[in-house]
């Protein structure tokens, strides 16, 4: 991929980076697109947080493992804001929680709880449906669930993978 930099009115020096995919490059455009879109991402979604709000780059202190173990953290923090809150901002997020001590607590268990609920119902659901079957309608639903299963479990390729 061919880069040209400009400052201002000037156009310095380009660059060019090279990448590794198993997708072949259909339009270049689309794959720069890719390609920026996932870096930007990534900037984004985990660097900006965990320097901006989480202050990364401000901690002083020299013990590894103390720096290892607030990573750890910052990370399982990020993961659960995208997973519990992911339409709420980082600011809006700290703000509300300086208020109320008590809500990031909260937030983790209703959303557990809410998930041990919903799958007695899913389970519940497909027991009942199950009990209504005939033996081979039994043994087709059950096969094609698996296969469903099975291909959410499948690991995803992407570019980040293959890069």
């Amino acid at each position: 991929m061919n880069k040209k930099n400009e400052v201002g009115d000037k156009e310095t020096e380009g660059t060019v980076s090279y990448y590794l995919s198993c997708h072949h490059p259909r339009r270049t455009g689309f794959f720069a697109e890719l390609i920026r879109g996932h870096w930007g991402g990534c900037e984004i979604r985990n660097h900006w947080v965990r320097d901006a709000i989480f202050e990364e780059d401000s901690t002083r202190s020299k013990n590894v493992n103390l720096n290892g173990n607030l990573a750890v953290l910052r990370g399982a923090l990020i993961t659960l804001k995208v997973r519990l809150v992911p339409d709420r901002s980082w600011p809006f997020i700290r703000e509300l929680s300086s208020m109320k001590i008590s809500l990031p607590y909260n937030m983790i268990c209703k959303n557990l709880f809410d998930a041990v609920e919903e799958s007695r119902k899913w389970r519940e659901e497909a027991s009942s449906k199950l009990n209504a079957m005939s033996r081979a309608e039994r043994l087709a639903y059950l096969n094609a669930l698996g296969e469903r299963v099975r291909a959410e479990l499948r690991p995803k390729r992407s570019l980040a993978a293959a890069s």
